[in-house]
């Protein structure tokens, strides 16, 4: 289904160099570049669907340095964590970045990996 939606786009980003308005940015970069890390690094917080993970990367993301030791404690944080293949086990002050990102990562790109390829399909034949 997203492979024939591709081609139409295909068609309006080489016939009329038209952009597509409404498109998130980050589906733009992994159109335009078809690499996930590229995509990884415009993906945001926001941009994470599912509320029940969203708010425990909320919380990571704006914890302080006395607020890490409960979240390391927390199992909805840890469950979180875990889901999403983040690389340490714990989150200290110098990982914490490291841990959003990788949260972020999987859930906004990796995990939808073959959601944002099927409309490459459509679009790099055209090209």
């Amino acid at each position: 289904m997203f492979c024939v939606v591709g081609k139409p786009w295909g068609h309006c980003f080489l016939q009329t160099r038209q952009q597509i308005p409404g498109l998130a940015a980050l589906f733009k970069v992994f159109l335009a570049t078809g690499c996930p890390e590229s995509t990884c690094e415009v993906a945001t917080i926001d941009e994470v669907a599912d509320l029940a993970v969203r708010e425990p990367i909320t919380f990571i993301n704006s914890a302080s340095e006395e607020d890490l030791e409960d979240l390391n404690a927390n199992h909805k944080i840890l469950d979180v964590m875990v889901q999403s293949g983040v690389s340490v086990a714990k989150i200290t002050p110098a990982m914490k970045a490291q841990v959003v990102y990788e949260c972020i990562s999987y859930n906004v790109v990796y995990k939808r990996i073959i959601e944002l390829e099927q409309p490459l399909g459509g679009v790099c034949p055209i090209s």
